[in-house]
């Protein structure tokens, strides 16, 4: 079996990027190991609005669970709210649809078909497939996701940190706000991450959290939140995952082989969101693996534009996002509480306290996320 380029993972990264190669007519297979895109489900499925009208993202009305248009932030005892609006995708639906684009556009999608390793042959690769025939390809597009086994097969670094992360899927005996996304940080909740509560129905929620350096297991702390928040919840679904938190992975090039989305760490290190950035990362693969094949240059050099060019269009916003979180990590947890209380107080338009002010003072990294403000907002959408 044959083919101008492999695409192994049919997320929102690996199917924008065979999209993009089967709309410039190439020969494109496109890899999945389960037997449906985008189950089992991993993520809590957030998009914001913000992300699709900057990058250009058309979302389905069917795939949508809901539109909150605000997001409230708990810490310990205090908390603040703030404007956001998003769609709540149902990302099986979402994953399904983004892989009935690239096969309408010309690429053969094969489920059940999961890539075990891949070796080097001439200038390309043969893909050894559970499920199916010895592949070769030209050119590999590794958008496997968080275990970003591609990554290692080319002989190129995985992403150093992730966060593990758990979910469930709740039938509650009581209707939830439509309206509103409830984010809770704190050590005490989910160290080194957060808690989230997402409404995806009139009595029905998704609540999740990821941590990172957590002295016990995620389901640890979510079952506790469970049984704090929604003691009187039946659990309808369970999904668990890692998500990579270390930032971009450089080089996700070598030659004849590209890595894409949360597999080349293209994940928002300070909210954990991929959604958008691993489909810009996908069609900017696409379009530098297009070029490729027509000029016949696979070389580390060549396909090394992949990396620019994301980081120019999101990259970024993801390395602010990396130094907040860096600067919030280094905050005690008394400070971090004066942040937030300051934040509750009112709109921008408020006067910062003398403790925020004593704060900002003893810490000039801030200044210059002051000075950044609306990069900042940018940077909390992709």
């Amino acid at each position: 079996m044959k083919a101008d380029v492999a695409v192994i993972g049919a997320g929102p990264a690996g199917s924008s990027a065979t999209a993009v190669l089967a709309r410039e007519g190439f020969d494109v297979v496109l890899l999945e190991e389960h037997a449906r895109p985008g189950v089992p489900q991993h993520c809590a499925g957030m998009l914001t609005k913000e992300a699709c009208r900057r990058l250009g993202i058309r979302v389905p009305r069917g795939v949508v669970q809901s539109e909150p248009s605000h997001v409230v932030i708990h810490y310990g005892s205090t908390s603040f709210k703030a404007r956001l609006d998003m769609y709540v995708l149902d990302r099986a639906s979402f994953d399904q649809y983004m892989a009935e684009t690239a096969v309408e556009a010309g690429a053969e999608l094969l489920t059940g078909h999961k890539v075990i390793g891949m070796r080097r042959s001439g200038h390309g690769w043969l893909l050894s497939v559970r499920g199916g025939p010895e592949l070769a390809s030209e050119l590999v597009i590794g958008a496997d996701g968080y275990k970003a086994l591609s990554l290692r097969w080319a002989g190129l670094e995985r992403p150093s940190e992730v966060a593990s992360c758990l979910q469930y899927e709740l039938k509650l005996d009581r209707e939830v706000d439509q309206d509103i996304v409830v984010c809770y940080f704190g050590s005490s909740v989910a160290p080194g991450g957060y808690a989230w509560v997402v409404p995806i129905g009139n009595k029905a929620v998704r609540v999740g959290l990821g941590v990172r350096k957590a002295s016990k297991p995620a389901r640890f702390y979510l079952d506790a939140f469970v049984k704090k928040e929604f003691p009187n919840s039946k659990i309808v679904k369970r999904m668990a995952g890692l998500v990579s938190t270390s930032g971009p992975v450089v080089p996700n090039y070598t030659g004849a082989y590209l890595a894409v989305g949360e597999a080349a760490g293209h994940v928002n290190p300070l909210t954990g969101a991929g959604i958008a950035s691993s489909m810009v990362s996908g069609r900017i693969a696409g379009l530098i693996a297009s070029r490729a094949l027509e000029e016949g240059d696979f070389s580390a050099l060549r396909l090394s534009e992949h990396y620019t060019t994301w980081r120019s269009v999101v990259g970024r916003y993801h390395e602010l996002a990396m130094e907040v979180r860096r600067a919030l990590e280094s905050l005690t947890s008394e400070e971090l509480a004066c942040l937030v209380k300051d934040m509750s107080r009112g709109s921008s338009k408020s006067r910062l306290s003398l403790t925020a002010l004593s704060l900002l003072a003893r810490n000039p990294k801030f200044v210059k996320f002051l000075l950044k403000v609306r990069e900042l907002k940018v940077a909390l959408c992709l």
